[in-house]
């Protein structure tokens, strides 16, 4: 079994001057995590936040992998 596509990203939606930081995975790209801050908030914020949800749901996926 292949390891999850995982991508983390981060959008400024200027109409509502928010950001999103947020994190998919998977073969359909579902989200596992996002973040709903401020415009001018560092997008790196919540990466690590992200980054741990993902790898809580796929633990077992990311261990078989060779």
């Amino acid at each position: 079994m292949e390891p999850p596509l995982i991508v983390i990203d981060c959008e400024i939606t200027k109409e509502i001057n928010k950001k999103f930081d947020v994190a998919f995975a998977g073969e359909y790209c579902e989200t596992v995590g996002i973040f709903l801050e401020a415009w001018n908030t560092n997008c790196t914020n919540h990466y690590s936040d992200l980054l741990d949800a993902t790898i809580s749901k796929y633990t077992e996926q990311l261990s078989n992998t060779n």
